[in-house]
């Protein structure tokens, strides 16, 4: 019931966002490899390739939008981070199956903390995009 985290960049910051604050992250999300998918089957992402300040898209929400596992490790983030965290599929969807994600899934996601604004404010303009694989 514990959430890895890989500090691929540290921003080295000093606050973090509360469960009731507004974030801007890229992330992709996937599965854990298998020999049909080396990296690990994406099963939902931000951007396309490496990771680009220019090109990413962002998702704008609330950190108690996400799920646990997610909403754990932006909690403990810096604007700037860049980490690659393990979510157990108890702090994610369970024993249920969501879309392309099967039940019982421990998901990787590559998560960048853009910014984040206090008390649940949201971003002006809404920039929300996804990019499916």
């Amino acid at each position: 019931s514990f959430i890895y985290a890989k500090v691929i960049e540290s921003s080295y910051g000093s606050t973090s966002p509360l469960y009731t604050d507004s974030v801007r992250v890229a992330y992709r999300g996937r599965l854990i490899p298998t020999t049909t998918y080396p990296e690990g089957y994406v099963f939902e992402q931000t951007y396309v390739g490496n990771y680009s300040e220019e090109t990413a898209a962002v998702s704008d929400n609330t950190v108690s939008g996400f799920k646990d596992g997610f909403a754990t490790a932006l909690q403990h983030m810096q604007k700037g981070d860049h980490w690659r965290v393990y979510m157990p599929y108890q702090l994610m969807y369970g024993a249920s199956t969501s879309g392309s994600i099967p039940a019982y899934s421990v998901l990787i996601f590559d998560m960048i903390l853009i910014d984040f604004t206090s008390d649940g404010q949201s971003f002006y303009p809404w920039t929300s995009r996804k990019y499916n694989p």
